[in-house]
């Protein structure tokens, strides 16, 4: 046997004797031991469209968390960092929504040969405001948001979030 049957023929074992720990994994969709989550998000009954839904797994929860974002008519699917869905488990919600911070469009120079005027940084300047929230702050917290979902295997794990003054 030559050396490259030999390094064929270790291969090939390693791929029929790893088979079986493979049959048991599932990478589907929904991705291993996720459920499919969605829901709609509603502020003062009227839906909320561009809003982040964080699912932050309760303190003794084997969970991961999950986030999602709302569509035009509010409505979202929950997804972890690999996979779409969620882990069954126990979860604190919370729902923001910032405005946008899209950069203001640049006036065009005066002629292609003008420099623009440079403004040295100011040391002593506050730092610009971050983007606002369009929603309740305490929705934003987990802690103070009121808003708990519980996912289970087989169950509708649809989650309707209404959010009020």
């Amino acid at each position: 046997m030559n050396v490259l049957e030999s390094r064929l023929a270790r291969v090939a074992f390693c791929f029929v004797a790893s088979l079986p720990l493979w049959s048991g994994c599932s990478f589907g969709p929904a991705g291993p031991g996720t459920v499919p989550v969605s829901g709609k998000v509603t502020y003062d009954g009227k839906p909320v469209e561009a809003a982040i839904v964080q699912f932050k797994p309760n303190g003794g929860e084997k969970a991961e968390g999950a986030v999602g974002r709302t569509n035009a008519e509010g409505q979202f699917e929950m997804t972890t960092r690999e996979f779409s869905g969620v882990m069954p488990g126990k979860y604190q919600v919370t729902v923001f929504k910032y405005e946008s911070t899209k950069p203001a469009a640049k006036p065009p120079a005066a002629s292609e040969n003008e420099e623009e005027a440079y403004t040295p940084p100011n040391d002593n300047a506050r730092p610009a405001p971050g983007p606002k929230n369009l929603l309740p702050a305490k929705y934003a917290q987990p802690d103070k948001s009121g808003l708990t979902a519980e996912v289970t295997v087989g169950g509708a794990n649809e989650f309707l979030l209404e959010l009020v003054d």
